[in-house]
């Protein structure tokens, strides 16, 4: 198990720089705005000031999968934290399809952030490609390491971007060859991935936390939705660590990972392969591949 630490902020900043998207651009333009950019200009340092909401979508077979749920989450994010969106969902819509256009994007990651600051900076809307990694299929059959971390998201529910969070999350996972980092909160509840929900599944039943205690993913409400919709039993229930580590299976669900098994929780082993999560990952396939065909010509 892992405490978060108290780093001087510029260590932070540069941590936060080398370990994760941040300083990275994975195209030739960028939005700023209502302007299009190119890649030498690109300057998000933003996110280590102010407020921050950002969302990352993926892009397969070129379409955004499941835009309108990304995007309403983002504007009920800020909505959440008092502020009001300053580009609506239909422009931001425009604005993402002109940049994937631009950067003839077929596949991979956009992020896009509302910023609330001052300055030069103060309600920016950014829009940019981002480095990505997807597991290859024999990751998904021998599952992934993870490791536990006390940590109480502030807001669970509110995407907003944390320096300090991201830049210590990223070097514990680097230094010890973790996929993900399980949170636990103060008084020991097992809550989400540090940027997944968790899944634990026992005697044919699937559980996760409550909705009040986590980020809902949109990879989270689309299993909710899958598994309503072919009886399959899934439960939100508060738990800790001991439930967890008794389980028959554990996933993380995700934009990147869709849903990824897991193999180990720090030094105890467990079962990546499930019947329950084979069944879950060809019906969300299928969820998918529904969504492509309908919005294949959408731009």
């Amino acid at each position: 198990m892992f405490w978060i630490t108290h780093t001087s902020f510029n260590n932070l900043y540069v941590l936060l720089r080398k370990n994760s998207d941040m300083g990275k651009i994975e195209g030739k333009y960028f939005l700023r705005g209502n302007d299009l950019r190119e890649d030498y200009e690109f300057d998000n340092s933003f996110l280590s000031k102010g407020n921050n909401f950002y969302e990352v979508v993926r892009i397969k077979d070129s379409v955004v999968l499941f835009l309108e749920d990304h995007l309403n989450r983002l504007e009920e994010s800020a909505r959440k934290s008092n502020l009001r969106p300053f580009v609506t969902a239909a422009e931001m819509k425009k604005l993402l399809f002109r940049l994937i256009r631009a950067n003839k994007m077929t596949s991979g990651n956009l992020k896009f952030v509302f910023h609330f600051g001052t300055g030069e900076w103060e309600k920016t809307f950014m829009a940019y490609p981002v480095p990505y990694y997807y597991p290859e299929a024999e990751v998904y059959l021998k599952g992934v390491k993870t490791e536990i971390f006390r940590f109480d998201r502030p807001n669970p529910s509110v995407k907003n971007w944390f320096a300090t969070y991201k830049a210590e999350i990223a070097v514990i996972k680097e230094e010890k060859h973790l996929y993900e980092l399980i949170l636990e909160s103060e008084n020991g509840t097992i809550t989400e991935g540090s940027q997944s929900n968790l899944f634990v599944i026992k005697n044919n039943i699937v559980y996760t936390a409550p909705k009040d205690l986590v980020l809902e993913g949109i990879t989270r409400k689309k299993i909710f939705a899958v598994c309503e919709g072919n009886g399959i039993s899934l439960q939100e229930k508060v738990y800790k660590r001991d439930f967890l580590l008794s389980a028959d299976a554990v996933f993380l669900s995700g934009t990147s990972a869709k849903i990824l098994p897991v193999s180990g929780i720090g030094d105890a082993s467990i079962n990546p392969s499930h019947p329950l999560i084979d069944k879950l990952t060809a019906l969300y396939e299928e969820v998918i591949n529904d969504y492509i065909s309908i919005h294949k010509n959408e731009f």
